[in-house]
This record gives C-alpha cells, structure tokens and sequence, in this order.
C-alpha cells in the first residue's frame, strides 16, 4: 500500500442550495486527518451525501472552500468514493478490479493485487468474480481499490447499507485500515457501528455540522 506522511482536508463555510432555494448545507466546516477515519452521521435528508458529493467535486458549493493541506501547502486532490452497492468491473475478478488501479489488468500484477487485498481479508476470493461474492465482500473489494490507487482522499457514503451487523463491522474495519495508510477517510452513514469505530464523529443535522465525539 503507498503510504502517505501527512495531510488534513480543510473545509470553511460550506454552503449549498438546491434549486427552490431549498438549503441543504449551511456553514459546515471541518477538518477531517490522514490517519483517521472520521463519521459523519445524521438522518435521512440532513445533508450527509450532499456534503460528501462537495467533497467530491461532484457538486459545486455556493460558498466556502474545500483544500488539502499537505504540510503548509495546500494543493488540489484526488477522491475515491465508495458508494453502496460498491460498483465494480463484473468482467473481472477481484483482484483484476483491484489491479485496474494501476492500469489494465495484468497477471504480473496479481501478487501485488494480493498484497492489498490481504489487508482487507478478501485475498481468498481473488479469483472470483463479482457476481458470485456477497455484498460485504464487494464493499471491502471497492475500499481495497480505493488504497491501492493514488487517491489520498477515501470517502464513503452510507458503505453499510444493506448489512447485517457483523459484515457493518467488517466494513467499518475496512475502511480503519484504509485510513492507517495515511489517507483521509471520511464516511457519511446512519450506522453507529460505524461511528463507533471512527477516530471523530460528527453530526450532521438540517444543514448544520456539529461536533459529537471523539472514539
């Protein structure tokens, strides 16, 4: 896994409108570490997945900035999203959806492919393909081609969808030791299983951010 020495996204003053002056973000600010993975919880309709789509760079704020600070620099970055249902290539197996991160899949590549995924406790299916592994698994598989790309920021929304309680915690796991490669990850969800696995929580409610806790 490439590891990354440093680094904090920063966030000031987010807001944004949906068309019918509807406001779904108001002033959020936060910082979220490399090392860590920070929550960000809050019902349905709060906001959650409008803020992370800023996050993004799927949706354009109205105001506020977004900016990666690595060391005093702060320079533009590249973002995985992992979504639910955790979109992968069906042709292809497991670790050649894990090794397109570095180009086209190639069998020199498959050891390396291994490698990550081994940290995220699916090199046993790396063979398989996606149709035939279960939706926890195809979770785990996206978070794993997420680190093994250059991408330093990790962002997930609602990743344990669907889950029963023990692959939620397999996933919540997942996306801990995505964030001890150094990366910035940041889940938006409604699960406290995954809130109480995280470094720093916070609330998001009506638009507005708030800090909860930290684990």
């Amino acid at each position: 896994m490439a590891r990354l020495d440093h680094g904090e996204l920063v966030v000031d003053g987010l807001d944004y409108d949906y068309p019918g002056a509807r406001t779904a973000l108001r002033s959020v600010s936060l910082r979220a570490r490399a090392g860590e993975l920070t929550a960000i919880v809050g019902a349905s309709g709060s906001g959650k997945s409008t803020l992370l789509a800023c996050l993004g760079g799927l949706l354009t704020p109205k105001a506020g900035s977004i900016r990666l600070l690595d060391g005093s620099a702060s320079r533009p970055h590249r973002s995985a999203i992992v979504t639910q249902g955790a979109p992968l290539f069906d042709r292809l197996t497991v670790w050649e959806n894990v090794a397109t991160a570095w180009g086209t899949p190639r069998r020199a590549l498959r050891d390396h492919a291994l490698d990550v995924l081994a940290g995220f406790d699916v090199a046993e299916i790396a063979d398989a393909f996606p149709r035939a592994i279960s939706f926890g698994q195809r979770q785990r598989v996206a978070i794993a081609g997420s680190v093994a790309s250059d991408s330093r920021v990790l962002l997930a929304d609602e990743p344990t969808g669907g889950l029963d309680p023990e692959n939620s915690t397999r996933v919540g796991l997942a996306l801990r030791t995505a964030a001890a490669s150094s990366r910035i990850v940041i889940a938006v969800t409604h699960d406290e299983s995954i809130a109480a696995l995280a470094h720093r929580v916070l609330r998001l409610h009506a638009g507005v951010l708030t800090e909860r806790g930290t684990a």
